[in-house]
């Protein structure tokens, strides 16, 4: 499985973590899997993004901070790609600097660097 899946799998877990508390057996019974390509909790408590703890005599499984780092800037993240999408559909231009050149720009551009060598050479002789 790709890395960008797993990781993808560790975030809906991670939300599904923060949303209230979980028993162990709880997550284990959503997010454990004998696939070795989709070490979903395995990976996020050896990431310390999840911890196991004991509470009146029960074992609950709770996001650490990492996990709560991880989540926000993922979640900040996607609000500014969901920014970015909403400006390019309402037709709110990219500054210029943040545009790819059209053929006909790199053309006279490379012309242009062309002209400015042969000048240069010219002038040296």
């Amino acid at each position: 499985m790709d890395d960008t899946v797993v990781e993808a799998l560790i975030l809906d877990l991670l939300e599904w973590v923060a949303t209230g508390e979980r028993s162990y057996e709880e997550v284990m019974d959503a997010w454990r899997t004998s696939c070795p390509r989709l070490p979903v909790w395995e990976d996020a408590n050896d990431r310390g993004l999840v911890m196991r703890e004991e509470v009146n005599g029960r074992s609950i499984v709770k996001i650490t901070s990492s996990g709560l780092t991880l989540l926000e800037q993922r979640k900040l993240l996607n609000q500014l790609l969901r920014e970015e999408r909403a400006r390019e559909r309402n037709g709110i231009a990219r500054p210029w600097f943040n545009k790819p050149f059209s053929r006909p720009m790199l053309f006279l551009a490379g012309s242009g660097m062309v002209a400015a060598t042969i000048a240069a050479l010219m002038h040296m002789h």
